[in-house]
């Protein structure tokens, strides 16, 4: 009878820290995507469709991403991406997210399987 008990008690326990650790995963491998990339809204300026780092005058190359709220995301900025691409010579050779639109929808980074997309209010775009 006492066995029964904590078989229960150690499956509870078993499916709330999966339920727990997913998430946090999740944000982890996030954050650490976006560890090497900037945000273009606040990093990059276009000159005649040319990005630029601010200051610079050789062509960006590297990761750059546009969130939700710019750079006042923090954790969250993760679930509120609107691109994420790679730039080199100042223009976008690969876009591991697809282009949002901006005021209706953004992508969240997955480690199990590229990004989500999340649609919110009236927006257009499908999912």
């Amino acid at each position: 009878m006492i066995k029964q008990p904590r078989v229960l008690l150690k499956l509870s326990f078993f499916l709330i820290a999966i339920t727990t650790a997913v998430p946090l995963v999740e944000l982890g491998y996030c954050r650490y995507v976006l560890a090497s990339a900037v945000d273009a809204d606040q990093v990059l300026k276009y000159r005649k469709g040319v990005a630029f780092a601010n200051g610079e005058e050789a062509p960006f190359t590297g990761s750059g991403y546009s969130s939700v709220c710019g750079s006042e995301c923090g954790f969250a900025g993760c679930s509120s991406l609107h691109w994420y691409s790679q730039f080199e010579n100042g223009k976008r050779t690969e876009s591991l997210l697809p282009e949002s639109g901006k005021a209706n929808d953004y992508f969240s980074i997955s480690l199990f399987g590229g990004y989500q997309r999340v649609q919110y209010g009236a927006g257009t775009h499908g999912t």
